[in-house]
């Protein structure tokens, strides 16, 4: 499988623009009088087209900060901006078309309905969508042909191994054709030989100039990036793609080491295109996008944050 096969958005409206950009950002989750501080006043830019891995040990707020650039999760202060637009200030409507249209997830529990074969899970984005019933198949079993399941789109979770689950998972990501793909511990039920099938399929979605951002506690998938950020305590202590003054102190809190293990020549792959996001993302069919807002029973959404 080639780059050119997952090659489908269009180009940018501006490149030079992060895609993602957090000025700090902290989420405070509270249970009565006590009170966590998840993600604790981060400043970041991600650009467009990079691969980035995001790391740390349990409890860093690695998992959290995934919600959040998701927009799974709201930020308690700061601000984020996709591709230019504050998600603050966005309604339910737009953060459900965002996340159903414009963002692909990819979970560690692969999150698949055990009764549906492969090609209605991954089928399931363009339900919610409102795309005519005529169209999803064909689209779904061209992203399994992309990820390699061509043989098994018929197949239900369960007569597949974890690998081609994760694989089945990728695809449902990609069926909307997104420009920002988002994994939280991808690899984490997957053996040596999966592992290394579905951080190919990671390779190529760069390659092909779409933003990949990566949330794992395992060194070996992070140095699969081209950018690794550390956290620990809910703060960014280590990036090694960042520019020099990349991080305030009054932002950090303590200095950030800047790694700077990517060549000096390094460059993002050629941009995915997130001019879909400008001006404010539209709702094509708002009573399909408010159904697919949070709901309990949507597939991709997480367990909670970790």
């Amino acid at each position: 499988m080639g780059a050119t096969d997952l090659e489908r958005a269009p180009e940018p409206t501006d490149r030079t623009m992060p895609v993602i950009d957090l000025e700090r950002v902290s989420k405070v989750y509270r249970s009565g009088s006590l009170q966590v501080k998840a993600v604790d006043d981060v400043t970041l830019g991600i650009r467009d087209g990079e691969y980035v891995a995001i790391t740390g040990p349990s409890g860093s707020g690695k998992s959290t900060m995934m919600h959040i650039l998701g927009c799974l999760d709201v930020a308690t202060d700061g601000t984020y901006r996709l591709a230019g637009q504050d998600v603050g200030t966005m309604s339910e409507d737009e953060l459900a078309a965002v996340r159903n249209q414009r963002v692909g997830f990819v979970f560690q529990q692969f999150n698949l309905l055990p009764s549906l074969p492969a090609w209605r899970n991954v089928e399931l984005p363009l339900v919610y969508a409102g795309m005519p019933r005529a169209h999803r198949r064909e689209r779904a079993i061209a992203a399994l042909e992309r990820v390699g399941l061509a043989g098994r789109v018929d197949h239900r979770p369960g007569e597949l191994s974890g690998g081609q689950q994760q694989r089945v998972a990728v695809a449902r990501a990609l069926v909307g054709d997104p420009s920002l793909i988002l994994a939280d511990e991808p690899t984490g039920n997957l053996d040596t030989s999966s592992t290394a099938d579905v951080l190919g399929l990671f390779d190529e979605l760069h390659t092909a100039g779409r933003t990949v951002v990566v949330i794992t506690h395992e060194s070996d998938v992070a140095a699969r990036a081209q950018r690794v950020i550390r956290m620990r305590d809910g703060r960014i202590v280590e990036d090694t793609g960042a520019a020099p003054g990349a991080y305030p102190a009054e932002s950090a809190g303590e200095t950030v080491r800047l790694a700077h293990s990517v060549p000096a020549d390094a460059a993002a792959t050629p941009a995915s295109g997130l001019g879909w996001f400008l001006p404010r993302v539209g709702l094509a069919d708002p009573a399909a996008d408010a159904a697919s807002g949070p709901a309990a029973d949507d597939p991709r959404h997480p367990e909670g944050p970790r």
